[in-house]
């Protein structure tokens, strides 16, 4: 009877614990010297090796506003995504072929996200993105 229990009590703790991880999400994420800043009105992401995603939640207090940013990569490839209103928009993409990346992007009144993403590893990247009221 002991030992019925016991096997019982083993099989419930196994069955909770798959329940459990079927509902997580598993992160695919490689940093290395990852440093992240985020202030109301800039965001810094720089490190020595990255794959993954890194996003940035910042808001536009004005009817528009501009965000200013300077992004570079010494190897790999890198994306650079806009989300707001639910509309996810490629602003650019990085490379070492393109050196130092700068642009402006027009952004709406409201919230939007910054999303930084790499498919493969990229090393030694900057991105500087710093809020412009107009």
């Amino acid at each position: 009877m002991k030992k019925a229990t016991s096997i019982l009590a083993v099989i419930l703790m196994l069955s909770v614990m798959a329940f459990s991880l079927y509902g997580c999400n598993v992160s695919t994420q490689v940093a290395v010297g990852l440093y992240k800043s985020q202030a109301s009105d800039s965001c810094t992401l720089k490190y020595k090796g990255f794959r993954g995603e890194e996003e940035f939640n910042l808001v536009c207090t004005a009817e528009t506003g501009q965000i200013e940013y300077r992004a570079k990569v010494e190897s790999g490839s890198v994306n650079i995504y806009v989300i707001q209103d639910g509309s996810r928009v490629k602003i650019d993409d990085v490379t070492p072929s393109k050196g130092v990346v700068s642009n402006i992007i027009t952004v709406k009144e409201g919230n939007f996200t910054i999303l930084i993403t790499s498919n493969d590893l990229s090393r030694n990247g900057e991105f500087v993105f710093n809020y412009v009221r107009q």
